[in-house]
């Protein structure tokens, strides 16, 4: 099952235990000539909380558009094994980089974070990392294998933390729909229980062009972490 051409939004949401939600939006455009050779380009602008960003999380999405557009290479089993344009990238991280820097020049903080980007973006290993591991690149490409891909959830359900874990297929209609659940997890944190679930719409000819995907995670002396993503074809697109 492959993903569809077009436009897409792209939504990611984290619950926290007070019932306090963050969240992050922004719209792609999924394009490829064959399966493997897909080109992921950003359009418009992002959204925090529903509102342009600012501060330092307006550093964090400038730096994080030069990644686009990113042309990426999956195996069958949708692992990552190449980004094919992988120094067009590096060029356009370095320039938007050093603005960023020259822009910011008296804030110690963004600078070190700007020059420790461009730094772990020199490195072809920590390059593919980062990509493989992105949220957009796991939904662009789960469809590949959506039973043996291993989902990694970074920074949940704190910063640093990874979540593991596979969809198990509850319910499959042939034509429309695929419901799963998250069975296990594995993650180095102490987690008192979980409860995880995965939507994937259908379309003809072995394609979808909407997941949603939910995982819940009870934390000693916390309480509930959720994090919510989705992935949807806009309407009209081709």
């Amino acid at each position: 099952m492959i993903i569809q051409k077009g436009y897409y939004y792209f939504f990611s949401e984290m619950v926290f235990p007070n019932g306090h939600k963050s969240s992050y939006e922004k719209n792609i455009n999924v394009e490829y000539k064959h399966l493997f050779d897909i080109t992921i380009t950003n359009i418009g602008n992002d959204s925090i909380n529903g509102k342009p960003p600012k501060d330092f999380d307006l550093v964090m999405s400038w730096l994080g558009k030069a990644l686009y557009p990113l042309t990426i290479r999956p195996n069958h089993l949708g692992l990552l094994k190449e980004v094919v344009n992988a120094n067009e990238v590096r060029e356009r991280c370095v320039k938007e980089g050093q603005r960023i820097i020259d822009y910011y020049e008296q804030t110690p903080l963004i600078v070190q974070y700007v020059e420790r980007c461009i730094e772990r973006l020199g490195d072809k290993k920590k390059l593919l990392r980062l990509i493989s591991q992105s949220n957009i690149y796991q939904l662009v490409t789960i469809g590949l294998d959506i039973t043996g891909h291993e989902y990694r959830l970074v920074d949940f359900p704190f910063v640093g933390d990874i979540i593991s874990f596979h969809l198990a297929i509850v319910k499959e209609e042939e034509e429309e729909e695929m419901l799963l659940t998250i069975p296990e997890i594995k993650t180095d944190r102490k987690v008192l229980s979980h409860k995880g679930k995965a939507y994937v719409h259908k379309i003809e000819k072995g394609m979808f062009d909407h997941i949603q995907l939910m995982l819940e995670v009870e934390i000693e002396d916390e309480g509930f972490y959720t994090r919510r993503l989705e992935l949807k074809r806009m309407e009209g697109t081709e």
